[in-house]
């Protein structure tokens, strides 16, 4: 060993760290392949984010206009026959779409859609 460099090119430093002759004591900048690693877990993240936004709001879409609305809705109507009401919840009860549609018409057009259902003989 010559000039506090050994033959493999190691300089000798306090204490028992060594590091390569040349070699800096700064920290290594990251490399292209943990950067791409970092860009593809931001992406997934930013993925699964906009999925559980997504489902949040379809929740609360499916709470508004839930089927306990729709059955206070029928139990309140008068001049419906039987059949027309067990059809109306057939409908109601498979159809989110029906379900908003059912709560927002006005009294009149309820009433006129549930009779244009048909009867269940």
């Amino acid at each position: 060993m010559c000039d506090g460099v050994d033959d493999i090119g190691i300089e000798s430093t306090t204490g028992d760290r060594r590091k390569a002759k040349g070699q800096s004591s700064k920290r290594p900048t990251k490399s292209p392949k943990t950067s791409k690693l970092d860009k593809c877990m931001d992406a997934i993240t930013s993925a699964s984010n906009a999925r559980t936004d997504k489902f949040v709001k379809a929740q609360a879409a499916l709470e508004q206009f839930n089927m306990s609305k729709c059955m206070d809705v029928l139990n309140t109507m008068q001049g419906i026959p039987t059949n027309q009401g067990i059809k109306a919840l057939d409908v109601l009860a498979n159809s989110a779409t029906y379900r908003e549609a059912f709560l927002k018409m006005k009294e009149d057009f309820r009433h006129a859609w549930m009779m244009s259902l048909g009867s269940s003989d």
